[in-house]
């Protein structure tokens, strides 16, 4: 009996593809039918078939409706709010207060940092003294000295000027290099030391020309290595050298601010006429030897000088002009006046010509008779007369050895 059902929900599936109206006529003629049906199986019916269950309502099966893909929809395009970066004003730079250092102003701390340098320099010498050698032979060559040897002979200028009391910060200045070096190639290739060489066999004009730029400009020695040729020029004392010390002058120089030097074999050169410092003593002379002094560095042949300012004292009249030098230990006294005898070593003169800087006493008391004229620990007072005012000043002798 549940056919008509089988059908009818075939049918009722086919229906749902179909509009609403059609759907209810459909749904009429079924309802035909089945009554037909009914009164046909009427009689043949059984107990159990005229319970019969109620007709099951078929739902309403709305049609379908063909969804349209969505249009895509743009996320809404929203405009970042611009971040403000914050404002920290920056922190003002503020130079950096390290002081400069500080340089030994009493004799004690003067004499540790003279005893200390010194025996640095000493110490730090190479064995060789150049990246590469030099030439003196066509076809010739400049060489080229090691940057330490030419530091540790700039570190002697120094230390010398620290002594005299004067600007220590004389730096190296590579322009002049070529100078020195051809100056020194030039004396080593002469086997000699001149100021104006001649030309050596086969050397270039161009090196020959710088040769005599160097040579002209320069101090020139023989015979030590190139930081030892600074003490050199500080003796300054043969028979050659002694009535103008010009070397020492030099290199005592209040307006020298840079130099350099040459080395090639046995001969050096030390630039020396800069004039790029404008420092000028305060008490208007320079002294060598000079307050604490390193007794390592005086020789009794040694001669003492004083370069004066002209507006000091124009020393226009030399026989005027004495010197009184008192050892104080045992109070052995010396007065020296140019031009005297000297037989027994003791020597003065007045060198008008500025070497570096003004003109200059220059003296030397007699040593030749004494066993040792300078002893460590040793204090001599100088005093000059016949000046506009008198010159006052001491010199205190020690060994580099003994400071601690």
């Amino acid at each position: 009996m549940a056919f008509p059902y089988v059908i009818a929900g075939l049918l009722l599936s086919t229906a749902s593809l179909h509009a609403q109206t059609d759907f209810e006529q459909w749904k009429a003629q079924q309802q035909k039918e089945f009554r037909e049906y009914s009164e046909r199986q009427k009689g043949k019916a059984t107990v159990a078939d005229t319970v019969r269950k109620p007709q099951e309502k078929v739902p309403d099966v709305p049609k379908t409706p063909v969804l349209k893909e969505p249009k895509p929809v743009a996320p809404p395009v929203t405009e970042p709010k611009p971040v403000a970066t914050p404002t920290v004003e920056p922190k003002p730079v503020v130079a950096p207060t390290t002081k400069p250092k500080r340089l030994p102003t009493g004799d004690a701390e003067r004499m540790q940092y003279i005893a200390r340098e010194y025996l640095r320099i000493k110490q730090a010498m190479p064995a060789e003294q150049f990246t590469q050698k030099s030439s003196p032979q066509h076809p010739y060559a400049l060489g080229v000295v090691k940057n330490e040897v030419l530091q540790l002979a700039l570190d002697n200028v120094n230390l010398a000027r620290f002594i005299a009391e004067l600007p220590n910060k004389v730096v190296l200045d590579e322009s002049q290099t070529i100078y020195a070096q051809a100056a020194a190639v030039t004396m080593d290739a002469l086997q000699g030391l001149t100021h104006s060489p001649e030309r050596p066999a086969n050397m270039s004009d161009d090196f020959y020309e710088n040769a005599c730029k160097g040579a002209s400009t320069s101090n020139l020695s023989m015979g030590s290595t190139l930081p030892n040729s600074v003490w050199r020029y500080m003796d300054d004392s043969s028979d050659r050298n002694i009535d103008r010390v010009g070397h020492r002058r030099w290199i005592l120089s209040p307006k020298m601010g840079k130099t350099v030097f040459g080395l090639s074999g046995r001969f050096s050169a030390m630039y020396t006429f800069d004039k790029s410092q404008t420092f000028a003593p305060e008490r208007g002379y320079i002294t060598w030897p000079n307050g604490v002094f390193p007794v390592n560095e005086m020789q009794d042949y040694m001669a003492w000088s004083i370069s004066i300012d002209p507006k000091m004292d124009e020393m226009d009249d030399d026989s005027a002009i004495s010197i009184e030098l008192v050892r104080v230990s045992d109070g052995k006294t010396w007065t020296i006046k140019p031009d005297e005898d000297r037989s027994d070593g003791q020597y003065c003169t007045i060198s008008h010509t500025s070497y570096g800087w003004y003109p200059a006493i220059i003296f030397r008391p007699s040593y030749m008779n004494e066993t040792t004229m300078y002893s460590k620990n040793d204090t001599f007072r100088v005093t000059v007369k016949g000046l506009s005012k008198p010159i006052h000043y001491e010199v205190k002798f020690f060994d580099v050895n003994d400071v601690k």
